[in-house]
């Protein structure tokens, strides 16, 4: 599935990804396939939405989950 960053959050080693079906995925920087430094880097001079990511989405209890998630260049 493919999605945009919609909200990291560095200091917690996690993020939120808004899937094109309009889903909201978590995901951990653990379940990252792209480097995770980089990912906090761009998000701080892009902001949300401006990050293009593919990941796997599966369930979890506590909601959407992302995992193998890897920036994709436009």
């Amino acid at each position: 599935m493919v999605g945009t960053v919609s909200n990291v959050i560095s200091t917690k080693g996690y993020g939120f990804i808004s899937g094109d079906n309009g889903q909201e995925y978590f995901f951990h920087k653990k379940e990252t396939i792209s480097d995770w430094n980089e990912i906090v880097a761009d998000f701080a001079i892009s902001g949300a939405g401006i990050i293009k990511v593919e990941f796997i989405p599966y369930k979890a209890p506590k909601g959407p989950r992302a995992k193998s998630v890897t920036v994709i260049e436009d």
